[in-house]
């Protein structure tokens, strides 16, 4: 299979929760993209089953890097970046666990495009460069240090656009809204936007630093060029009208 030739896709609506309903729900792996079978490939299938426990935590694979993504976080990951057609962002690169996935992705289905991952800790950024680099089948990963919005400014200035952009950077509410209002002028039409840990009840916490389900809704429901696309994990996807 090619990923130049799948491009029909799923949308799946009626996967949205409500603010109370966060992370009370299961909102497992399903595609968005139509392919045969319940998986890509075998290496899309390695994440519905790889070793899970991260800190103690049931819900989190634990594939040797450090990071926070459930199985279905990684499936959406992997086959978003399979099917992308075109360049990808993904703003927090911390210890390169997602970065490692889109990379393979990209290795995998052998689209020559650009993959920028963006981050402003140093340290976990030197170590995910090591991790990445040590995961055989990986294309190449550009790595940049810097604020994310200032990224997305930078780009935007360049007029870069991007086919799939994943926000990962810091999950408080303005920065999630920042950086999805700058990602709806960023994407290409028909582009996806993945937000991680919107469904997460800590969202719900008027007390918690967590505001990634405000950010996101008020950023991308309003607007009528782009379409709630599913839950996914406890991650949230939506699209840019065609």
């Amino acid at each position: 299979m090619t990923a130049s030739i799948m491009h029909e896709t799923i949308r799946h609506a009626d996967s949205f929760l409500g603010l109370s309903e966060l992370g009370k729900k299961t909102t497992p792996y399903v595609p968005t993209y139509r392919f045969p079978g319940s998986y890509i490939n075998a290496n899309h299938e390695y994440y519905s089953n790889c070793p899970s426990g991260y800190k103690d935590i049931k819900v989190c694979i634990n594939i040797d890097i450090d990071g926070y993504l459930q199985h279905g976080d990684a499936l959406k990951l992997y086959e978003l970046a399979y099917f992308a057609g075109g360049d990808i962002l993904e703003l927090g690169t911390y210890c390169g666990l997602s970065t490692s996935i889109i990379a393979q992705a990209i290795h995998d289905s052998k689209q020559q495009i650009r993959f920028e991952t963006v981050d402003i800790d140093k340290e976990a950024n030197a170590l995910a460069r090591k991790n990445v680099q040590s995961k055989p089948g990986r294309a190449p990963v550009e790595f940049n240090i810097l604020d994310a919005t200032e990224y997305m400014d930078k780009a935007i200035a360049k007029g870069k656009s991007y086919s799939f952009i994943f926000i990962d950077h810091w999950h408080g509410y303005a920065a999630t809204y920042e950086a999805a209002m700058r990602a709806k002028k960023l994407l290409k039409n028909g582009g996806f936007c993945l937000f991680h840990d919107y469904n997460d009840p800590a969202n719900a916490d008027p007390e918690h630093v967590y505001g990634v389900y405000k950010g996101a809704n008020d950023a991308m429901l309003c607007d009528p060029n782009f379409d709630f696309y599913g839950l996914f994990g406890c991650t949230a996807l939506f699209r840019k009208s065609l």
